[in-house]
């Protein structure tokens, strides 16, 4: 598949959560610092992401999406 075409050339991808906010009982915003290396840039990246998670009244994860 595609998705797996592109993570050959990646190589050790690191998530670090730095901050978990509740923004009510089935809401939760987390940011990320991602780093990963490009094995065909032969370069390291790295960069933030927000990503919102909700979910449900049983708390299953019911959607999941980026915010920046």
């Amino acid at each position: 598949s595609h998705y797996e075409y592109i993570w050959s050339f990646t190589d050790n991808a690191t998530n670090k959560v730095n901050s978990i906010s509740k923004i009510n009982d089935f809401t939760y915003d987390v940011d990320v610092l991602f780093t990963f290396f490009n094995k065909r840039k032969l370069k390291q990246f790295s960069g933030t992401s927000k990503v919102r998670f909700l979910f449900n009244d049983i708390g299953l994860i019911r959607e999941v999406y980026a915010l920046n």
